[in-house]
């Protein structure tokens, strides 16, 4: 009797496993079914809402589904983070992620890490610039470090978030002797009032951020903070060629937490990938000085990038000391 009791559990369980697989199957056949939210861990104006909310439309035809962006800034991306990981892993919640969220991770400041995440793609690879407005005596990055040198500590640098690169970037310009005040803000708008207002003296930000600004005359960028020049301003500088080691890359994709059926991961990925292929896309991506196929990553290779990207933040972090202040 024990024998058979055993042998009608075997049985049974293998039944059970057999309908939940055939469920789960079914769902993610069927995925998706109801609207997808996503998740920006900034204000609304900043690169990574504006990323969002261009991007959303070709992957809302992709997917056919509406999908609704969700802004939760404060504490530099902090609470954004925290509000995600409470969301079910069903794929009808998505996050916004970029270098500064890996940056956090690698300091330890957030509660939750890179390997918490499951990667869907890598869809935006940007650029960056240090600027000032149109009136600054600043002609070049090296006026802002003769001045930097002159007066230490009195120049102030703006950018986004405590946990950034501009942040790090500051703390290797103090090893070098270039003593700058960094001044940290949650999104992209209050970043650029604070330079109009004269609130700071440069900021840090993306190239697709401030592109409208710098055509119409309203900042000046000084230096390029890339290992590559940009398209359209081949007389502006690198870092690099001014003679400082730095440059970051500067990325948004799509994640989702741990635990969402990899077979509605996948199909995530297929449709960021379709979606980035799309001609409107490319068309956008041209306009913002960004290459739409050179930025693509789908879904393990997105994950490795992120994990060695990881990697070379730490070291950076060891050698500069950096610490949030």
């Amino acid at each position: 009797m024990k024998k058979k009791s055993v042998l009608f559990s075997c049985v049974l369980f293998l039944m059970m496993g057999i309908f939940l697989a055939n469920d789960c199957l079914a769902s993610a056949q069927k995925y998706p079914e109801q609207p997808i939210e996503w998740v920006i861990r900034w204000s609304v104006g900043g690169g990574s809402s504006r990323f969002a909310r261009a991007f959303s439309k070709h992957l809302r035809h992709e997917l056919n589904t509406p999908i609704a962006i969700v802004n939760i800034p404060g504490a530099s991306g902090a609470v954004g983070m925290i509000e995600y990981m409470k969301k079910a892993a069903d794929g009808y919640s998505i996050l916004a992620v970029e270098n500064d969220f890996v940056i956090a991770s690698a300091l330890g400041t957030y509660k939750y890490k890179v390997e918490d995440l499951d990667y869907i793609g890598r869809v935006q690879m940007d650029s960056a610039w240090v600027l000032t407005r149109p009136d600054s005596p600043f002609k070049g990055f090296n006026d802002v470090v003769a001045a930097a040198k002159e007066k230490p500590g009195e120049l102030k640098l703006g950018g986004i978030g405590l946990t950034s690169s501009e942040a790090i970037t500051v703390a290797k310009l103090s090893k070098m002797g270039i003593d700058i005040k960094y001044v940290s803000y949650d999104g992209g708008g209050e970043l650029h009032a604070a330079l109009f207002r004269g609130d700071v003296d440069i900021i840090w930000e993306e190239v697709s951020d401030v592109l409208h600004y710098v055509q119409n005359n309203q900042m000046k960028p000084l230096v390029a903070v890339v290992d590559r020049k940009i398209k359209g301003f081949p007389d502006l500088p690198t870092m690099q060629e001014l003679g400082f080691d730095i440059a970051f890359p500067f990325f948004r994709g799509i994640a989702v937490k741990k635990g969402v059926d990899p077979a509605i991961r996948e199909k995530l990925t297929e449709a960021v990938k379709r979606a980035v292929a799309s001609a409107e896309w490319e068309s956008y991506m041209q306009e913002q000085k960004m290459d739409a196929a050179e930025s693509l990553m789908g879904g393990q290779e997105f994950d490795a990038f992120m994990n060695n990207y990881y990697g070379t933040l730490k070291q950076i972090i060891k050698e500069t000391g950096f610490t949030i202040k």
